[in-house]
């Protein structure tokens, strides 16, 4: 019996610092991740302020919280999430959160949840961002995202290892870690491999710009004529004038005068992107991929 009684102890400490700390999901420093931002601190005393904010309210059992310090101000956040939804809970728990110290005042009531992106992975001379600005466009063949629901993590990696394949099989392939996605992208093109030009556009709605893929382009997306969404192809739906059974008119929806318009689903292609670039001008280029 008093084995029995240890081992629970053990597995219910163990299960409490789960609860304290915030670990179960294992986050790397390349893996995104979501945080509750608590409040943001600014004025002569900043972090003074927000490290006696936060004293208070882990005593009041609101934890685990940390402090990001900037120049200006400090930042005080909760939690390490996977996904918006992993964090609702806590979210409404800080909103919500008095203290008697400070009576009904809800010092966090401006709470939300924010995307802390993880770091850039993968070879400099493979990243996007890294090509000389001569080359202003690229082909994309696939994307990553990572996503909660089905447990499909690592978008970054993959399209590294994506990346890596298609260099291998001889292809000039490329990656980009944006916000909530990475890209893989194949070649690098200057202005003149797309033409534009500025055509009406239907229902007279002005003027757009209309553009045409140079013979190098569409030798790309013929040997790569279908995008992935985290390895499998994406699929979309587009109205048509199709007129249905009459059956299954109450699926249809009207398309233009006196027509009826049903959905047709087929494998989105890949497409042209415009090179993506540094948000700041201070980031000087690397150079690679002048070639």
């Amino acid at each position: 019996m008093k084995m029995i009684f240890r081992i629970g102890h053990a597995v219910c400490l163990a299960a409490l610092a789960v609860a304290l700390t915030g670990c179960g999901p294992s986050f790397s420093a390349d893996s995104d991740e979501f945080r509750i931002l608590l409040e943001a601190y600014n004025g002569p005393d900043h972090a003074k302020k927000a490290v006696s904010v936060k004293e208070v309210a882990e005593r009041d059992g609101l934890m685990p919280l940390s402090i990001v310090s900037k120049q200006n101000m400090t930042e005080l956040y909760m939690g390490r999430y996977l996904s918006t939804d992993a964090a609702e809970k806590d979210l409404k728990r800080a909103q919500a959160y008095k203290s008697t110290r400070w009576g009904d005042f809800r010092p966090f009531a401006r709470a939300r949840t924010v995307l802390i992106p993880g770091n850039d992975i993968g070879p400099p001379e493979w990243n996007l961002l890294n090509v000389h600005p001569r080359y202003v466009y690229t082909v994309v063949i696939m994307t990553f995202y990572d996503d909660a629901k089905t447990g499909y993590f690592g978008r970054r990696q993959r399209a590294v290892d994506a990346c890596r394949k298609l260099r291998n099989e001889g292809e000039q392939a490329y990656f980009h870690h944006g916000t909530t996605n990475s890209s893989v992208c194949i070649g690098l093109f200057k202005v003149n491999g797309v033409r534009s030009r500025m055509v009406d556009a239907p229902g007279g709605g002005g003027r757009v710009e209309q553009r045409s893929a140079g013979p190098e382009i569409q030798a790309i997306i013929k040997r790569f004529p279908k995008i992935y969404d985290n390895n499998t192809h994406r699929v979309v739906s587009v109205p048509t004038a199709k007129r249905p059974s009459d059956t299954n008119l109450q699926n249809a929806r009207p398309a233009g005068e006196g027509q009826y318009g049903t959905m047709e689903k087929f494998y989105a292609p890949s497409y042209v992107i415009d090179i993506p670039r540094r948000p700041s001008v201070r980031d000087p280029f690397a150079g690679f991929g002048d070639s």
